[in-house]
């Protein structure tokens, strides 16, 4: 089963650049580890200053390994330290790990199903009334 981690970084409202530029720099660096599934940075929108970097695995097994593999620790170090420079400074001021498993979903256009198909019999897989919850449910998207 799929397992979502998401590192919510809260960075000062001026850094938020810096951060998407030391995540490019080492782009793809974690492509190859067995049961990556995916990765995206979240840039807010509004006023927030907490950004999230989404990864997917294949299992929390998965995860694990990469966290406690060397690729762990050279992908986060940035290119100064790997050629024996100092660090810089950090661009975070806090970060929490979140941990998900995707309990539903739609396909969209794109196809593909993050939640798996549909069970027909699951009222939790039944069509979506315009209030946003279960078509026999009363409940709107504020009370569920």
């Amino acid at each position: 089963m799929t397992v979502v981690k998401i590192n919510a970084i809260t960075v000062p409202a001026d850094s938020g650049d810096e951060l998407a530029r030391r995540f490019a720099a080492r782009a793809g660096a974690v492509d190859n580890q067995d049961g990556f599934e995916g990765f995206e940075l979240l840039k807010p929108t509004d006023e927030r200053t907490t950004w999230l970097v989404v990864t997917r695995w294949r299992d929390e097994e998965s995860f694990q390994g990469w966290l406690h593999s060397p690729a762990f620790g050279h992908g986060h170090r940035s290119a100064a330290e790997r050629s024996g420079g100092p660090a810089p400074h950090p661009v975070g001021i806090s970060s929490e790990l979140w941990s998900y498993v995707i309990a539903g979903g739609s396909p969209g256009a794109a196809g593909g199903s993050p939640g798996g198909p549909a069970d027909p019999a699951d009222p939790a897989d039944s069509p979506a009334d315009p209030a946003g919850g279960p078509a026999d449910s009363p409940a709107g998207p504020d009370q569920a």
